[in-house]
């Protein structure tokens, strides 16, 4: 896999499953790691069927309700709090992953 979809990929890990521990017990942490968990789970039940493939990218599907979510909490966090600026990145970095993903699904 290329560096840059390694990084890419760590990237998303760090938004989804690391920074809401610091953010804990705030909803919209717990709704993110239970959103980052259960898609790992989903793209390891993939890649046991079909292996490496762009199918992967349907685990991440379960970022459509958690990005509409967060959205609608925006308001509780402004931009300049620590909790604002990982909201707001978080939802840019899964909307961009989104538009990959649906790319190589479809």
């Amino acid at each position: 896999m290329p560096i840059l979809a390694r990084a890419w990929i760590g990237l998303l890990a760090v938004l989804n499953g690391a920074v809401p521990l610091f953010f804990l017990p705030s909803t919209e942490a717990i709704v993110t790691l239970v959103a980052f968990f259960a898609g790992a789970l989903l793209m390891m039940a993939i890649t046991s069927k079909v292996g490496f493939a762009r199918l992967l990218g349907i685990g991440h599907f379960l970022w459509f309700p958690l990005l509409a979510f967060l959205w609608t909490r925006l308001d509780l966090y402004p931009a300049s709090t620590p909790g604002g600026i990982w909201i707001r990145t978080l939802i840019a970095a899964n909307a961009v992953s989104l538009l990959i993903d649906v790319t190589d699904v479809v």
